[in-house]
């Protein structure tokens, strides 16, 4: 300002459209950062399906897999029997 008077301040529509340009692009970068900065700390909700899904059928395999090492040994004891008889 060369006086102490009030001036408006005039933007040219060139300053006013890189303005808006330049704003434009921090907002998106600053979201691609937020997005994948809190993809690392919280799990989305497919996720946690996804997850709980993998927890149960490791719980199932378990399970399955304690059987069939009982039915295993079961069988065993039952050919010893089996070729003591004979």
């Amino acid at each position: 300002p060369k006086t102490l008077q009030y001036e408006p301040v005039r933007i040219t529509a060139k300053k006013a459209l890189i303005n808006g340009l330049v704003y434009l692009i921090a907002v998106i970068v600053l979201s691609v950062g937020f997005i994948k900065v809190s993809g690392e700390f919280f799990e989305t909700p497919k996720e946690k399906a996804l997850k709980r899904e993998l927890d149960q059928m490791t719980y199932w395999y378990n399970t399955v897999s304690h059987d069939f090492e009982n039915m295993a040994s079961h069988l065993e004891k039952i050919q010893e029997k089996d070729a003591n008889v004979h």
